[in-house]
């Protein structure tokens, strides 16, 4: 089947028939028109038939073969067949077998641009072409497929039927019209406005679908086009109410979204956030999570929640954002910067350099990530006995308490407020990272000498345990005997993303 599509699309691309044997051009209207298909001027040589044509008189029959072998390379189909059919149905033209089997040939490629499989199966047999016959068989068979499965209601198998189809009925505008209703049906918008973007030419009075373009390109963020395409859905009387309510809903997004993205700086967006939210419900509405419009709309509204201060609230909104637009550097830069801000620098080095890994030279990034290595190195150069407040002589069961202590102290819970809660968080890993240097006799001795004990943990990888593994061998499963029940803690892993723990 793979065969059948790629050698159709082979015939097209090399337009249609090899020209071994017109190499000698004659100086003479035909041979300039077969001098001009050799260089691949389609165009000009499909005018140069049209000119030989209206001159009138005796017109050799070539002429009009070589105008559809001309109009198939640029998929006129239209104009293929009817030059194909002149030779082919004139019973005064006399021709030799292979000139009228050639015509067959191309009158049976055009049908196949047109979706007429069984005009282009039956071409192909007269063709005498053995291939010709087994690709039209093929799509015929398809073709058969596509309306089994759509008179079954499986619509997914018959879209995947149809795409196939349409890579080689390119001029078939029935056959894109209903792939364009079954993308529309799926919500699968980026489909439909690929196919149905030159379907307006074929049907001008359908308002349906001229409402329905009217909505992926004002998602598209295309207002204005979307607004022609609005008034033409709504040109004719007694058109739906949504019509309606779609065509209001885009002069009010277009205003409110314009207005929003002048002022983009934090101040703005808090006083404007009110005003946002209206704007962003009425976008749902109509477009997908994925359209450009909704991108621009969430990467706003990542803005506004980072502008609160709550950044666990900003990751978990940049880490749904990232999934869904995994195309973008928009949000993984955010979300470095929130890393940057909450002291997570590993998270903010991982999103940083995916940015410039991805091949953008962002001086966002670029900053951001030279800015966060230089913190890490700052962080990493913490003394771990005045972390743990310890002699540097301090035995192991002195070490023992003072880790002990050091986690009560600078547990989460104990802490108020969005900033106190950070810090004690970011003390919290620096403990359990000085406890588990300090508490290994060979990685002590080795830190006491002025050698990074472990690369991965010191030379800029963090650590990848469960700083609670360490309390629980001192009285704290699960740290559930801390005073007040239930506990709560969160960290990140280094790649942007938070761990949460309730005990």
């Amino acid at each position: 089947m793979l065969l059948f599509f790629f050698s159709l699309l082979g015939f097209f691309n090399l337009g249609g028939f090899p020209f071994e044997d017109f190499q000698r051009f004659p100086d003479t209207p035909v041979g300039r028109v077969e001098q001009l298909m050799a260089y691949r001027k389609y165009w000009d040589a499909f005018e140069s038939c049209n000119q030989i044509i209206r001159e009138g008189g005796y017109v050799e029959p070539k002429v009009y073969r070589l105008k559809a072998q001309c109009a198939l390379t640029m998929s006129l189909s239209d104009e293929a067949v009817q030059a194909a059919s002149i030779v082919i149905n004139d019973k005064k033209i006399r021709l030799s077998n292979n000139e009228k089997r050639l015509c067959y040939q191309i009158r049976a490629h055009a049908n196949l641009q047109l979706g007429k499989f069984d005009q282009a199966k039956a071409d192909a047999a007269k063709s005498n072409n053995q291939e010709m016959i087994q690709e039209t068989s093929s799509a015929a068979d398809v073709y058969k497929t596509f309306q089994d499965k759509i008179a079954e209601n499986k619509n997914d198998e018959a879209a995947r039927a149809l795409d196939q189809l349409l890579k080689v009925a390119l001029s078939s505008f029935e056959l894109k019209k209903i792939r364009a209703d079954l993308a529309w049906d799926a919500k699968d918008y980026d489909k439909f406005a690929e196919v149905a973007k030159d379907l307006p030419e074929r049907y001008p009075d359908d308002h349906e679908l001229l409402y329905r373009l009217g909505v992926v390109t004002m998602c598209a963020g295309d207002f204005q086009k979307a607004k022609t395409f609005f008034e033409g859905a709504t040109r004719r009387r007694g058109y739906p109410e949504y019509f309606a309510i779609a065509k209001k809903s885009l002069n009010s997004i277009q205003r409110g979204y314009s207005e929003v993205r002048r002022n983009t700086d934090i101040k703005s967006l808090l006083r404007n956030e009110q005003k946002f939210d209206t704007i962003y419900n009425q976008t749902t509405e109509f477009c997908a999570q994925k359209s450009e419009i909704m991108r621009a709309m969430n990467l706003l509204k990542a803005k506004i929640i980072r502008s609160k201060g709550d950044s666990k609230a900003t990751i978990d909104f940049l880490n749904e954002q990232i999934g869904t637009y995994s195309d973008t550097t928009e949000f993984q830069l955010e979300r470095g910067e929130v890393c940057l801000d909450s002291g997570d620098y590993e998270g903010a080095i991982f999103d940083f350099q995916s940015v410039l890994r991805s091949g953008h030279r962002d001086s966002r990034a670029q900053q951001g990530l030279q800015k966060a290595q230089q913190m890490k190195k700052e962080q990493n150069n913490d003394d771990y006995y005045k972390l743990l407040e310890v002699p540097r002589d301090a035995s192991e069961s002195e070490l023992k308490k003072a880790f002990r202590k050091a986690t009560i102290k600078w547990h989460p819970d104990r802490h108020r407020g969005e900033e106190e809660k950070k810090k004690a968080e970011q003390m919290m890993k620096k403990i359990n990272l000085a406890y588990e240097v300090l508490s290994d006799p060979q990685k002590r001795a080795m830190y006491d000498q002025g050698v990074d004990p472990d690369g991965q943990q010191m030379g800029g990888q963090g650590f990848d345990f469960n700083p609670f593994d360490l309390m629980n061998g001192f009285g704290f499963p699960g740290f559930g005997g801390f005073p007040g029940g239930a506990q709560h803690f969160e960290f990140h892993n280094g790649n942007g993303f938070h761990f949460e723990f309730h005990f």
